[in-house]
C-alpha cells in the first residue's frame, strides 16, 4: 500500500513532499489548471556513508529526473505547464529519504500534485485522480435500470479492481421510506458480470448470479490474480494495460435500486 500525499500549489515555492526512506518509486500526479514551472527534488543519503554508515544522517538535495509514465522520453528535472495539466511521472527512489514537488515559477493556476511512495506497483496511485469518476473508490447508483460502471484504462499499467460490493434495495420514496418492489427480476443471466475491456463485447473475467429477494449487500469474493508486471501487487481481478474494467449489473426492474461500490488501484 502506498503512502499518498497530496497537494494543491497556489504560489511561487510551495511544494508536496513525501517520505520515502526504503521505497522503491514514488508515483507523481498532476492535475488541475496551471501556468508555471514544477521542479522535482531529492534527499538522498550520503554516498560515503550510506543509510547506515557514520555520517547517514546528512543528506544532499538535488534534482529528480522524473520519468514521464507512457515512458516514451527521458527523465526531467522540470515541466512547465501553460494552462490545463494531466500528466503522470515516477522516479525510482532506492537510497533516497524525501521526494518532493515544487513550485519554481508561479503565474496562475491551482495545479493539485500526488504522490505516492511505495514498494509495490501501489506507487501508481497517484495517477488516479483526486476527484471525479476515476477515483481509488467509486460508486454508482440506478434506479430501475441495468447499472454499467467504467473503470477508465491506463495505457501501460493494468488497472486492478481490489473490491467490490453491490447493494440492492427497494427504491426509496419521500422521506426515505421504502416504497418500491420487493422482488428483483433480472433480465439478463448471470446478472453480475466484470469485464476486460468493454461491455458486451470483451472478455468476461468474473460473474454472479444474484438473490431476487431484496434488499440485500453482496460483498463479491473477487479472486486473486497475478499479472506479469513486477511490483504490482496479486489483490482483486487484474486487466490488460490500455483496457478499462467494466462492471455490469443487470436490470432488477422497476422499483429497485441497484449501487456498484468499487475500490480502484494498481
Amino acid at each position: 500500500m502506498a503512502t499518498l500525499v497530496r497537494g494543491l500549489l497556489n504560489a511561487n515555492q510551495m511544494d508536496v513532499r513525501v517520505f520515502c526512506a526504503g521505497m522503491s518509486y514514488v508515483g507523481i500526479g498532476v492535475s488541475g489548471t496551471f501556468v508555471g514551472t514544477l521542479s522535482f527534488f531529492m534527499q538522498q543519503f550520503s554516498s560515503e556513508g550510506g543509510m547506515f554508515g557514520p555520517d547517514a544522517t546528512r543528506v544532499y538535495p538535488y534534482p529528480g529526473a522524473a520519468i514521464p509514465s507512457d515512458v516514451t522520453s527521458t527523465g526531467v528535472a522540470s515541466v512547465t505547464f501553460t494552462g490545463t495539466t494531466a500528466t503522470n511521472y515516477y522516479w525510482p527512489v532506492q537510497n533516497c529519504t524525501v521526494f518532493s514537488a515544487r513550485v519554481s515559477a508561479y503565474t496562475s493556476g491551482s495545479p493539485i500534485v500526488t504522490l505516492a511512495a511505495a514498494l509495490d506497483g501501489s506507487w501508481a496511485d497517484a495517477f488516479l485522480p483526486a476527484s471525479g469518476g476515476n477515483g481509488i473508490n467509486i460508486n454508482k447508483s440506478v434506479v430501475g435500470g441495468q447499472n454499467i460502471l467504467i473503470i477508465p484504462a491506463n495505457p501501460n499499467l493494468p488497472r486492478r479492481l481490489k473490491s467490490l460490493v453491490v447493494t440492492v434495495a427497494p427504491e426509496q420514496g419521500a422521506g426515505g421510506s421504502s416504497s418500491g418492489a420487493t422482488t428483483a427480476v433480472w433480465n439478463a443471466y448471470p446478472p453480475l458480470r466484470i469485464y476486460d475491456g468493454a461491455y458486451p463485447t470483451d472478455n468476461i473475467m468474473f460473474a454472479a448470479d444474484l438473490n431476487t429477494t431484496v434488499p440485500f449487500q453482496y460483498d463479491v469474493p473477487l479472486p486473486d490474480q497475478k499479472t506479469d508486471f513486477p511490483g504490482i501487487s496479486d489483490e482483486g481481478l487484474a486487466g490488460t494495460p490500455a483496457n478499462p474494467i467494466t462492471i455490469f449489473l443487470a436490470s432488477p426492474g422497476l422499483g429497485i435500486t441497484t449501487n456498484i461500490n468499487a475500490e480502484v488501484g494498481y
